[in-house]
């Protein structure tokens, strides 16, 4: 049953901290199978490594404090206009920049979710309600029930979609019609993408990520896509030289990835199936359906397991773990679904998304 919670979150943390989990358990790196990070299970592309190294020769300079070649290759990616672009140091960067659009913004956030949107909504010094989903709905919300009133005096709406940690993807149709009765913010997931909605209104903003997709989470590129006039707004609170030339760099030659991203594509249904079944073999977790490349996973048996623990998700109960360290592999599963050495287990791929986080 849906619910309607106003809560300050606590003092959670992000996956990926592979330096506190050496200290923590004296466990060598090397032996470290990270479950708590969703980055790209093919691995950084070659051609992300060669940008990168020939972005070096480039390190004796400074580089462009608007990111104008970078966004208009966005823009021609997306083939809309560039003044319809903006990129940031990463998406989380544009999450607290779009929360600062509004003076102490009141905030509904669609939870359990990602817990860097309520941390953002903090620091411009605004409120919290949150709009929460349980175990018994599958984590999906109604978009088809009638909006409660309480609602209504949201300046900003955060939409995660597909939503980290449960992975649900919403038709866009059902988000569209919700969104369209009061909503001033929004996000995607290609084929449930938002992003025409969000090029026409300007009350819609889509932000995405290249971390997870091309598996650069160290490199920290994101970018957001919405009516000029919003860009526009956007664009006056970020700071200038905030994209590094190496993100700068890769931005720019973002059509080079294509071949790439659709190998991912259809490689993900075949690596999601075997990662379930193995996990399924464990008979210590129930998962929980997802649309995407993390899933939600359920304790039922902690047997000699060690799993982070929910609080990460503070609207999640303790026996939803989203992490698993452990010195052996679990039988059968794919290398290819380590975490890698670097990441904040904050968003993931759905889709034919570049990021999964999307950010309403």
């Amino acid at each position: 049953m849906d619910t309607l919670e106003t809560e300050t979150i606590s003092g959670s943390e992000h996956g990926g901290n592979r330096e506190r989990i050496v200290r923590s358990y004296g466990i060598p790196t090397e032996d470290i199978h990270d479950f708590s990070v969703n980055t790209n299970p093919l691995g950084t592309p070659e051609i992300a490594e060669e940008i990168l190294r020939e972005s070096a020769r480039e390190i004796d300079r400074y580089p462009s404090p608007s990111p104008e070649k970078a966004c208009e290759a966005l823009s021609h990616w997306h083939e809309i206009q560039r003044e319809n672009v903006t990129a940031g140091n990463g998406s989380i960067e544009l999450i607290y920049a779009a929360a600062r659009l509004f003076p102490s913004p009141k905030a509904l956030l669609l939870s359990p979710t990602f817990t860097e949107y309520e941390r953002a909504v903090h620091a411009a010094d605004g409120a919290v309600t949150h709009w929460i989903s349980g175990e018994e709905e599958n984590f999906q919300h109604d978009f088809t029930a009638p909006v409660p009133v309480n609602y209504h005096d949201s300046e900003i709406i955060f939409v995660c979609h597909p939503n980290n940690p449960t992975g649900i993807l919403s038709p866009r149709w059902m988000l569209k019609d919700w969104i369209k009765k009061f909503l001033p913010f929004v996000s995607e997931g290609e084929k449930c993408s938002l992003i025409p909605l969000a090029l026409e209104e300007e009350r819609v903003l889509v932000l995405r990520s290249l971390t997870k997709i091309l598996a650069v989470p160290g490199l920290r590129l994101g970018y957001a896509v919405g009516h000029s006039q919003t860009i526009s707004q956007l664009e006056k609170i970020l700071p200038p030289w905030r994209i590094n030339i190496g993100a700068q760099r890769l931005a720019e030659r973002i059509s080079e990835f294509d071949d790439y991203i659709q190998d991912t594509r259809g490689s993900l249904p075949l690596f999601y199936k075997d990662f379930i079944n193995n996990f399924n073999n464990l008979h210590s977790v129930h998962i929980f359906p997802s649309s995407c490349n993390f899933v939600l996973a359920k304790v039922v048996c902690r047997e000699s397991t060690s799993f982070r623990p929910s609080p990460s998700f503070p609207l999640l109960p303790p026996s939803f773990p989203r992490k698993r360290e452990s010195r052996k592999d679990i039988s059968g599963l794919d290398s290819r679904f380590r975490g890698n050495d670097d990441g904040d287990g904050n968003d993931g791929m759905g889709g034919n998304d570049v990021d999964s986080r999307q950010t309403t």
